[in-house]
């Protein structure tokens, strides 16, 4: 899972985080399932990972300069506000070859369902792909 925070964007929603929290609680004890948030602006990673209760060795909170915003956004074909910041409400599904498999609206509650689901489809497909190797 990949999202992005600006905790001092104008209009930005807490919503996403929120629902990050849930899937992390969900799936806490299952190691495939790993969460990382950009930090775009407004809080540090140690600060964001506190005020939001990230799991050591679950959650993930990055942050890096100008350039490194700017090579994230372009891996998930987002624009830049102020041609540095990141601000987008999407939370996106990352496989483990890397490969971006749905991106979803953190602020409604049926798309983070959907996620929710496709993330168990995701575990099954791995469980039974590697039982065949």
């Amino acid at each position: 899972m990949a999202s992005f925070l600006c905790a001092n964007c104008p209009g930005a929603s807490p919503e996403p985080i929120a629902q990050l929290a849930r899937v992390q609680e969900l799936y806490r004890q299952d190691p495939q399932v790993k969460l990382v948030t950009y930090i775009t602006a407004g809080l540090t990673p140690e600060k964001a990972a506190e005020q939001y209760g990230a799991i050591a060795g679950k959650w993930w909170f990055l942050a890096g300069d100008t350039t490194a915003v700017q090579r994230v956004a372009e891996d998930y074909h987002l624009s830049l506000v102020d041609n540095s910041t990141i601000q987008t409400s999407n939370l996106f599904l990352i496989d483990r070859d890397q490969h971006v498999r749905g991106i979803y609206d953190g602020t409604k509650h049926k798309e983070i369902d959907r996620l929710l689901t496709e993330i168990g489809v995701l575990l099954y497909i791995y469980e039974h792909d590697d039982a065949g190797r």
